[in-house]
């Protein structure tokens, strides 16, 4: 009929974010500040200082011999080999003062290698918690990171643990992802754990293999194929990268590499395997403050997930760093050498834990 109006149609107009969202319009300068923040973080601390600490001057030492030699297989301080950690930061940290050195100072010219694992440790733990927990929790983990005390006062330091970091980092975005993309999270997770291996030996490849064995125990999630399909691309990636240093090692020298099978032993991560005191209350002694915030952040998240509030503790948000948290604190607990330096990694998954009720608590 005539003056009747068409009826509206049923399929609702798109929603602009932009303009729902007070902060829409600032939304891409706020990013953007943010990376300057977290890139002003990381440049602090690199450059315009001696070495610190003894892993600092260490990893320096080790690094100028291969700077001068062109040699990153056989690691040496002061023409004596070296097996303390991995070869893979100081053969970065060579890389850039070989890249940087002049104009800059070779130790600061070294350390930019710390800098650019830290970049790989922010990227991948913000990737990680877009695939479990969405975009809007993508900024989180990272603010709690460079707000940790622990992470302030070890990441700027050249050291085997700083790379392990950037492992465990890349092996947990890799586990993310396998639960949307088996064999590209397989990929990933390869070669976090294979980077882990060559900057500190066994951690990262125990640490992994127990995660991706516990998770089928407490979550169905994981009790699937596809989880057996990244477990094994993951096998696949990490054992070729990660035996090709020991390989070329003893292609070189077999007395080096029976030093280094000696230095790097499975018992050095069980105390009482390799003759000394089990000290489990080192690291839960000092975690209150190295872990600040993470620690409180990722408590207050199970406090308010157990109660069975925001989707419960059964989230693959909570359950797969929870798990890798948990099983790295165990794992550094039980190492004969108790360093607190050797805790950073745990720093990365109780970001993610702690990233998810931020918004919950009390302004």
């Amino acid at each position: 009929m005539r003056g009747m109006r068409a009826p509206r149609s049923a399929t609702p107009e798109p929603v602009d974010p932009e303009a729902v969202s007070p902060s829409g319009p600032q939304r891409a300068l706020k990013q953007a500040a943010l990376v300057l923040l977290c890139l002003l973080w990381i440049v602090v601390g690199l450059i315009g200082h001696d070495p610190w600490k003894n892993d600092d001057a260490t990893s320096f030492g080790v690094a100028a011999e291969m700077a001068q030699s062109g040699d990153v297989v056989v690691p040496r301080i002061a023409g004596e080999p070296w097996f303390e950690a991995g070869p893979l930061v100081p053969a970065m940290a060579a890389a850039t003062m070989r890249a940087f050195s002049p104009p800059l100072l070779p130790h600061n010219a070294a350390r930019l290698a710390a800098g650019l694992l830290l970049v790989a440790i922010l990227a991948y733990a913000s990737l990680a918690c877009r695939e479990l927990n969405g975009r809007a929790f993508r900024w989180v983990p990272v603010l709690i990171l460079v707000g940790s005390m622990g992470f302030w006062e070890r990441a700027h330091v050249l050291s085997g643990e700083l790379g392990l970091t950037a492992g465990v980092a890349i092996g947990l975005y890799g586990l993310a992802l396998a639960l949307r993309r088996p064999v590209p999270g397989g990929i990933a997770l390869g070669l976090g754990v294979a980077i882990g291996f060559l900057a500190r030996g066994y951690a990262a490849p125990y640490w992994f293999a127990a995660t991706v064995a516990i998770l089928p125990l407490v979550s169905a999630t994981w009790r699937t194929k596809a989880h057996l399909a990244t477990v094994a691309v993951a096998a696949a990636v990490a054992l070729p990268l990660s035996a090709a240093w020991p390989l070329a090692l003893a292609q070189r020298s077999p007395d080096l590499y029976a030093a280094w099978t000696i230095a790097e032993n499975w018992r050095e991560y069980f105390a009482p395997a390799a003759g000394g005191a089990l000290d489990l209350g080192y690291v839960l002694r000092n975690l209150p403050w190295f872990a600040w915030p993470a620690l409180p952040l990722a408590l207050w998240t199970l406090w308010i997930r157990v109660r069975g509030f925001n989707g419960g503790a059964g989230d693959p948000g909570v359950v797969l760093p929870g798990v890798l948290a948990l099983v790295v604190l165990v794992g550094v607990s039980f190492e004969r050498e108790s360093k607190l330096i050797a805790a950073m990694p745990l720093l990365v998954p109780l970001s993610l834990v702690g990233a998810l009720e931020v918004d919950s608590l009390k302004r």
